[in-house]
Formats: C-alpha cells, sequence, structure tokens
C-alpha cells in the first residue's frame, strides 16, 4: 500500500498531536471506542472532524505542515481534508502544505479562497536552484572524478528539469 495517502497524513498528524497532549483529548477516546471492534478503520471524514475539534479545543496555536501533496495518491480524499480544515473556521488553525503546481490543485485551493504563493512563478527561485544544483555537482566527493564537461552537463540537464522545483 502506498504511504502518500490522506488516511495516513491524518493518522500521523494525530499522532504528533496527542504525542505533545497530556492525555488523549475525548474526542479521539471516542472515535477509538466507537471503532474499537477493529472491523472498520475510521474514515477519513470522521479523523477530519476529531481533528479539527481537537485543535479546536486547544489554546495553543497549530501549525499543519504537509508537503508534496502533488504525489496523494488520493486526491480526492486529500481535498476533502483541505476544504474541511479550511471552512472549520478554527481560529488557532494555520496550515502550510507544499506540492509541485499541478493544474488541478491550483484550481482547488483557488475555489477555496485561500492565500497560496507559486514559487514557480517567483524570482530568483532559478538562480537559487542553480546555485545549489552547481554547489552539490562542483563540491561533492560523489563527483570529484567526473570531468568538467560532464559537471557541465549534469548542471544543464537538471536545471532544464527543475521548472521550480
Amino acid at each position: 500500500e502506498l504511504t502518500q495517502t490522506c488516511e495516513n497524513f491524518l493518522r500521523s498528524i494525530m499522532q504528533q498531536l496527542v504525542n505533545l497532549l497530556p492525555e488523549v483529548p475525548p474526542p479521539l477516546q471516542d472515535l477509538y471506542v466507537h471503532h474499537s471492534s477493529g472491523l472498520l478503520r475510521p474514515s477519513t471524514k470522521e479523523l477530519t472532524t476529531c481533528l479539527i475539534t481537537i485543535i479546536s479545543g486547544l489554546e495553543c496555536p497549530v501549525l499543519l505542515l504537509g508537503d508534496a501533496f502533488d504525489e496523494c495518491s488520493r486526491w480526492n480524499q486529500l481535498w476533502d481534508f483541505v476544504s474541511s480544515i479550511a471552512r472549520s473556521n478554527c481560529q488557532n488553525l494555520r496550515f502550510l502544505f507544499t506540492s509541485r503546481p499541478e493544474q488541478y490543485i491550483g484550481d482547488c485551493i483557488g475555489s477555496l479562497n485561500i492565500p497560496f504563493v507559486n514559487l514557480v512563478q517567483c524570482e530568483g527561485i532559478a538562480s537559487d536552484i542553480d546555485s545549489f544544483i552547481q554547489e552539490c555537482v562542483w563540491n561533492s566527493f560523489r563527483f570529484s572524478r567526473i570531468s568538467e564537461e560532464a559537471k557541465c552537463k549534469i548542471q544543464d540537464s537538471l536545471m532544464s528539469r527543475v521548472n521550480g522545483m
């Protein structure tokens, strides 16, 4: 089974959050009791509702970070999660998710009327990436035996395919 699922992302968030709390929050206890037979695992919707309820009950700010959302194997479930938390109006919740600039993701995020930053269009990102690649290729022990011509080809090839990432 692929690990890049919304369900696994939510389970990871829950585990990290609960590890920081002095006790297991009642909404998570209730979810556990409801599914204690083990026949059915909690749905993504149930996990999302539980997470929002827990975060809403906290007095401290919570920041959710998620990387590579374009790699999720079940985008519809992930989209349901993102739209649920965006619409939850949870005052102490902030989130930052990253993704490659896929059209369907941009369309979805745009429909939520939430802020987003397109790094591909940010000035200077290409030169930062080029500097990083140059540093790796020219100063890495792994490439020490490669000719300068080959290093230039590697650098050019990588830069032609990075597309802001």
